[in-house]
């Protein structure tokens, strides 16, 4: 495991560091990343488990979107 840990951090840091030179702004670099596990993740969590999320997850789903959404607009 400890060998798909480096590459993942390693990959993780390099996306990081590429959106940093593309953007010059690692706050947008951030927002982006944590959106797209906000939108992706639960979309492949259905599409791999075909489980709805339960009234608790859902409404965690729905906090997250709110605070990302009030983070990069006000």
């Amino acid at each position: 495991m400890l060998p798909v840990i480096t590459v993942a951090g390693f990959l993780l840091l390099t996306g990081y560091i590429l959106g940093l030179a593309a953007f010059k702004n690692i706050w947008i670099v951030s927002a982006i990343s944590i959106s797209s596990i906000l939108i992706f993740e639960p979309a492949m969590d259905y599409i791999v488990t075909q489980q709805l999320p339960t009234r608790g997850a859902l409404v965690g789903l729905i906090f997250g979107a709110l605070g990302i959404v009030s983070a990069l607009f006000l």
